[in-house]
């Protein structure tokens, strides 16, 4: 329940940041800023995209538009030297999406497959911490 809270409040209150360019180079830094272990940096595939960025103190979210999100996860996985848990209509989700859990990767991401391309959600440290 409190990971939905964390989204609706971040789609609300964010800093939107509309960009285009490099998506790959932009979210590594991102990432790491935000304490995400990455086990690769090199030899990323490059998307090039148009985005939304939002943020907040517990996390962050990607709008990614006119990109694939076969093309998202492999980057992804590639970055973190895992596969993330997936989930698609024919398993009872409403859309494709791709579970990065904290434990593994330093903080928790939801990758979504949209009508018109990708959402990442990221949610960071102090978030996560029982209370």
């Amino acid at each position: 329940m409190s990971v939905f809270l964390f989204i609706g409040l971040l789609w609300f209150s964010g800093c939107d940041r509309d960009q285009s360019g490099n998506f790959t180079g932009t979210f590594v830094k991102e990432i790491q800023a935000r304490g995400g272990k990455l086990s690769r940096t090199n030899e990323l595939p490059i998307i090039n995209a148009s985005w939304v960025f939002n943020e907040d103190a517990h996390g962050f979210e990607y709008v990614i538009s006119n990109v694939g999100f076969n093309e998202v996860k492999q980057m992804l996985t590639n970055a973190f030297g895992t596969k993330g848990r997936e989930g698609s209509p024919a398993t009872g989700a409403t859309a494709r999406y791709c579970l990065f859990s904290a434990s593994s990767v330093g903080v928790g991401l939801l990758v979504k497959e949209t009508k018109s391309g990708v959402q990442i959600n990221c949610i960071t440290g102090g978030f996560l911490a029982p209370p």
